[in-house]
C-alpha cells in the first residue's frame, strides 16, 4: 500500500480488512486469512517474558500476524484451547496463540493458556512505517496452541511462534493466503478483481502456490543430495573395484599353498573355506572403520539431509551387503579356481 495513500494506521487496517472480507465471499475460496511476513506468516522475532521472567536460553520468539481464519487456511490443527475471534483481531486485543515449541517453556506440567508473554517488539517498533493502534498492549493473554510448523525452514526444528492478530501492526504491505476449493491459479484473476474493487490503482505482487514456496526450500537440500548421492555411489564402486583386486590378488598370490593344502590331502571346501575365512576378516575390519569414521562425518552433514538420518540404518545395511558380497566374490572365484586346478600345475604356479 503506498504509504502517501495509506499513511493511517485505520486506513491501512480498513483496506485490509475489506479485502480479506471480499476474498472471502468469492466463489471456489474455502478460507482466508490475512497477515504479514513469509512462510506461513512468519514475523519478526522479538525478544520476550513470560509472567516476567526471560526463559534461559531462548532469547528471542517469533511473532506471527494472523487473523481469525489463519489455522483453518493454513490447515494448521488447533492442539489446545481456541483460535482468536474475528472481534479480537478487529479490535486488536491483547490475545494471542502460540506453536506447542513455545509452550514447552513453561515448566512441565503448567498449562500455558491463560499465562501472558510481554513482547518487547510491540512496546516500540523499530520500524517508524509500522504503525500501531493507541494504548496497545506489549503483553498478550495465550488462548490457544497451534500445532508446530517449520517454520525455520525444512531442514530445522521449528522455533517457538506466538501469533497475535494482524491488526497489533499496520505496515505498507500485506500477505493474503488463501485455501481454494479446486486449482488455485484458477483464481487469481478474481482475487485481483476483488483488490482492485476495493482500490482500483492498488497491484498485487506475484502470487505463489504453498508447494511453490516448500519446492523453493528444497532446492538446495535437493542439490545437496545429489552431490552426496553422486560421490557416495562414486565411492562405493571405488570401494567395490579395490576389493575385488585386493583380495582376488592376494588369494592369486597364494595359489602355491593352495596347491601344497591340496596335495597334503586337504579337501577343496576346506581350500575355499580358507580364502573366504581370510577376505571376510580383511572386509569386517574395513567395515568396522568405516561405520566409525561415517559416524564421525555424519556430525558434519546432519544439516545437509532432508527428512532422512544421517546414519540411516538401510542405507548402512545396503553398503554392508554390497561391499560383503564383492568381498565374497573376490574371494571365492579366484579360490574356486586354484581348487580346482591339479596339484601338480599350482605347485609351479609363481
Amino acid at each position: 500500500m503506498p504509504p502517501k495513500r495509506y499513511p493511517t494506521y485505520a486506513k491501512r487496517v480498513a483496506f485490509a480488512q475489506n479485502v480479506l472480507e471480499r476474498v472471502r465471499t468469492t466463489p471456489g475460496v474455502l478460507h482466508a486469512a490475512m497477515g504479514n511476513g513469509g512462510l506461513p506468516f512468519g514475523g519478526p522475532q522479538s525478544p520476550f517474558t513470560i509472567d516476567g521472567v526471560a526463559p534461559a536460553g531462548v532469547p528471542r520468539i517469533t511473532i506471527g500476524l494472523i487473523s481469525a481464519d489463519y489455522p483453518q487456511t493454513l490447515g494448521v490443527p488447533l492442539r489446545a484451547g481456541r483460535t482468536l475471534t474475528e472481534q479480537e483481531v478487529m479490535r486488536a486485543e491483547a490475545f494471542a496463540l502460540i506453536n506447542e515449541t513455545a509452550a514447552k517453556l513453561w515448566p512441565a506440567g503448567q498449562n500455558p493458556i491463560g499465562r501472558q508473554i510481554r513482547l518487547k517488539f510491540l512496546e516500540k517498533s523499530p520500524d517508524a512505517n509500522l504503525l500501531t493502534p493507541d494504548g496497545i498492549s506489549p503483553s498478550v493473554t495465550i488462548v490457544g496452541i497451534l500445532a508446530d510448523t517449520r517454520n525455520a525452514g525444512l531442514r530445522r526444528s521449528p522455533d517457538p511462534a506466538v501469533f497475535i492478530p494482524y491488526t497489533a501492526i499496520a505496515p505498507a504491505f500485506r500477505t493474503l493466503a488463501i485455501r481454494t476449493q479446486g486449482p488455485p491459479t484458477q483464481m487469481l484473476n478474481a482475487v485481483r478483481q476483488q483488490v482492485q474493487s476495493v482500490d482500483k490503482e492498488q497491484p498485487v505482487s506475484r502470487a505463489m502456490t504453498l508447494q511453490e514456496i516448500v519446492g523453493f526450500e528444497m532446492v538446495q537440500p535437493r542439490f545437496n543430495m545429489a552431490l552426496f548421492s553422486f560421490f557416495g555411489m562414486l565411492g562405493l564402486a571405488l570401494a567395490a573395484i579395490g576389493i575385488f583386486g585386493v583380495l582376488s590378488y592376494s588369494v592369486a598370490l597364494r595359489t602355491r599353498e593352495i596347491g601344497i593344502r591340496i596335495a597334503l590331502g586337504a579337501e577343496r571346501r576346506d581350500v575355499l573355506g580358507l580364502m573366504l575365512a581370510m577376505g571376510g576378516k580383511l572386509v569386517l575390519l574395513g567395515l568396522v572403520a568405516g561405520i566409525a569414521v561415517s559416524a564421525v562425518i555424519a556430525k558434519f552433514v546432519r544439516n545437509e539431509v532432508f527428512e532422512v538420518s544421517a546414519t540411516d540404518p538401510v542405507a548402512i545395511a545396503g553398503v554392508v551387503l554390497l561391499l560383503g558380497a564383492t568381498a565374497f566374490l573376490a574371494s571365492f572365484l579366484p579360490a574356486l579356481r586354484a581348487a580346482r586346478l591339479d596339484p601338480t600345475n599350482a605347485l609351479r604356479h609363481e
